[in-house]
């Protein structure tokens, strides 16, 4: 599971939200500085959300009209929604240890489902082909303790035509790279059983890591690890600066430690780390929610909903530029131009931060009725 939940985050599943209640535009409008102006170019994102009576779903979200609800899912709740090149359809998994998936095609308002294989379940992360043609995503083959990455057909209602290993336990996020011909998978390393649904069964013995696999074959082209003594450290969310892929942690014994919990692996398949102060990775408690970039890729967000904390970089060098305290704050997505993040709460806050000084600025805020989930998408219009 990525963020888990705060007690803010497990009361917003009490609330009193409906799926009705989306039909029209909740916003209760922008709170601004005078001295920026919002971003002019249309932006739309997507998120999962939760309410009262087990409502899931998930919920499209712009500054100029408010949260719609756009993909209930009969009580699953998503983790991250992703959307297919052509942005036509939109896709998402069940959580830990849910094995639904569901499409939303946005051109013919229909809505598809399909299953993981047996003895298997997803871990909420998927991701389209370059090209559309299929969808991978990320599961627990739990009875052979191991990790595997699903293959699946879109024209053929995304029956899976192959199965491959995520060589790691614990596979959660992925992302494509080299132009989509490779696949980056954060195995987290923990172990888990369906039967056991909040243990982790091998703490101890953990083995996180990154495997980049070839995305036509499934062969494993490199994997890449953290040093012994930061075994501990599940790596689990991952984003994208050109070929440079972002990483997060959560840690797993040590929460309170001054350890760094976010970096990237270099095109030469190298990890290296982010610093910043000790008291900022405290303050984090040990959890990272989400990774994002800015459109740019010049500046990098790690979100912790138990710290209620958001941390910020500089990419290149990974210089640590501050920090924008968010109460329950866990989705991060490209903002509308160069030097913006969107961040997005279990409070149902929306927040519109600048990087375009070199250090983040909280420029908009705008609160919905949403309950808003792990991730947060920028949609392609």
């Amino acid at each position: 599971m990525a963020c888990s939940f705060t007690p803010n985050r497990r009361t917003f599943l009490q609330g009193s939200l409906a799926l009705s209640a989306l039909a029209a535009p909740t916003a209760k409008g922008w709170a601004r500085e005078p001295t920026e102006k919002p971003t002019k170019k249309s932006t739309e994102f997507i998120s999962g959300f939760g309410g009262k009576d087990h409502q899931y779903g998930a919920a499209s979200w712009s500054p100029q009209g408010g949260a719609n609800a756009v993909l209930p899912t009969k009580g699953v709740r998503l983790h991250k929604v992703v959307q297919s090149p052509d942005g036509q359809m939109m896709l998402a998994v069940a959580r830990r240890p849910g094995t639904v998936g569901f499409a939303f095609d946005r051109k013919a308002q229909t809505q598809s489902q399909f299953t993981s294989a047996a003895q298997r379940h997803f871990f909420g992360h998927a991701h389209f082909s370059r090209d559309g043609h299929h969808v991978f995503t990320t599961e627990n083959a739990y009875e052979a303790e191991e990790g595997r990455i699903g293959v699946r057909r879109v024209v053929d209602e995304f029956t899976q035509i192959a199965d491959w290993p995520s060589y790691g336990i614990g596979p959660h996020d992925l992302v494509m790279t080299k132009g989509g011909s490779e696949i980056v998978v954060a195995n987290g390393g923990i172990l888990t059983h369906p039967d056991q649904p909040r243990s982790k069964l091998n703490i101890e013995t953990m083995d996180p890591s990154l495997s980049v696999i070839d995305a036509k074959t499934g062969t494993l082209l490199h994997q890449a690890r953290l040093p012994k003594e930061h075994h501990h450290l599940s790596i689990r969310h991952l984003a994208q600066a050109g070929d440079t892929v972002l990483f997060c942690c959560q840690d797993q014994i040590r929460r309170f430690d001054p350890v760094s919990l976010v970096g990237k692996m270099t095109q030469q398949g190298k990890l290296v780390v982010f610093e910043a102060p000790g008291e900022m990775w405290r303050r984090m408690q040990g959890y990272v929610g989400s990774v994002e970039t800015d459109p740019s890729g010049s500046y990098a967000v790690a979100t912790s909903p138990r710290g209620g904390i958001a941390l910020f970089w500089a990419v290149s060098g990974g210089q640590f530029l501050g920090a924008l305290q968010a109460q329950d704050v866990c989705g991060a997505a490209q903002g509308g131009q160069a030097g913006e993040i969107m961040l997005s709460t279990g409070m149902g806050e929306v927040l519109t931060v600048s990087l375009a000084s070199g250090k983040p600025k909280l420029i908009a805020r705008q609160t919905t009725a949403l309950h808003w989930d792990n991730h947060l998408t920028r949609l392609s219009l």
